[in-house]
């Protein structure tokens, strides 16, 4: 829950100076804050969800993807161009590792498509 009251924090802070924002959705405002920031401010707390799950890091899950196999994003699509420039899209599809190179390429693809 912690890192879902930092997020209510930071979302909060975005529209209205605020000094803490707790679990019980009040709101400690800086004097700075107008009547309208602290009112829509306020309306966000009460429709938090403390139990929504943590929004997906996809850059930090293509990131890890790339780690695991070894195949940053430039290598791969270097490997992929020259490749593809080299062979026929027949001897390419006989091909294990290319396929396997574009199969990976294709998720990550998929994954950018959230960012």
């Amino acid at each position: 829950m912690t890192t879902n009251i930092a997020r209510l924090h930071t979302v909060i802070l975005n529209i209205c100076p605020i000094e803490s924002v707790n679990t019980e959705r009040v709101i400690a405002f800086k004097p700075e804050a107008t009547d309208q920031q602290r009112q829509a401010a306020q309306e966000i707390a009460d429709a938090w969800d403390f139990d929504a799950p943590e929004p997906r890091d996809v850059k930090a899950e293509i990131a890890q993807m790339e780690r695991d196999s070894l195949m940053p994003r430039a290598v791969r699509e270097f490997m992929l161009a020259f490749m593809e420039a080299n062979f026929t899209m027949q001897q390419l599809a006989g091909n294990p590792g290319y396929q396997k190179m574009k199969a990976f390429d294709s998720q990550i693809k998929a994954l950018r498509e959230f960012l």
